[in-house]
């Protein structure tokens, strides 16, 4: 059977298959899904009264970079000049939706759009200083920094970039 992450095996089920061993070999095709991650195949037998079952692993791997995603938690924070914080997420995706955990050192850019007085920043994680702009390198596919409230009540938009990609927005 398959487990996990999904697929199908060579018959379209995604369950248990009975195949005829030929000269001792049985053989399977398995078809990957769209979602990264372990899919566990097990193949048994039974001799006699006995099971023997030989499990294999499988990792499928996130496909290429794609686009950025960005999000906002919390999306609405209160304009309380700075108390406040909501933390940005960038994450590389490939076109199935699966960070590309694999992309490490991969620079992304964020800009805040507009640059109104009492409008909240980004707080550059390096410095803590208040900023419009901020380039980070991506961990494991995804890049984190803060965007600090401001004393203006107001709708303020990140878009993330990176060479390549398509870029993410989102708002806060």
């Amino acid at each position: 059977g398959v487990q996990n992450a999904g697929g199908i095996l060579g018959d379209g089920s995604d369950g248990s298959r009975f195949v005829t061993p030929v000269q001792g070999i049985a053989t399977i095709t398995y078809r990957s899904s769209t979602v990264a991650g372990l899919v566990t195949v097990s193949a048994s037998t039974t001799v006699g009264n006995s099971l023997t079952a030989v499990p294999a692993a499988i990792t499928l791997l996130p496909g290429t970079a794609s686009k950025l995603v960005v999000t906002a938690v919390p999306v609405g924070i209160p304009a309380d000049n700075g108390v406040t914080n909501s933390i940005l997420t960038a994450k590389i995706l490939d076109v199935n939706n699966n960070t590309v955990y694999t992309d490490a050192g991969t620079l992304i850019t964020f800009n805040l759009a507009g640059n109104m007085l009492g409008q909240g920043t980004l707080v550059d994680p390096g410095t803590g200083n208040s900023v419009t702009s901020c380039i980070l390198n991506a961990v494991s596919g995804i890049a984190t920094l803060k965007y600090q409230s401001g004393t203006l009540a107001m709708v303020s938009t990140i878009t993330a970039v990176s060479g390549g990609l398509t870029a993410g927005t989102t708002n806060v």
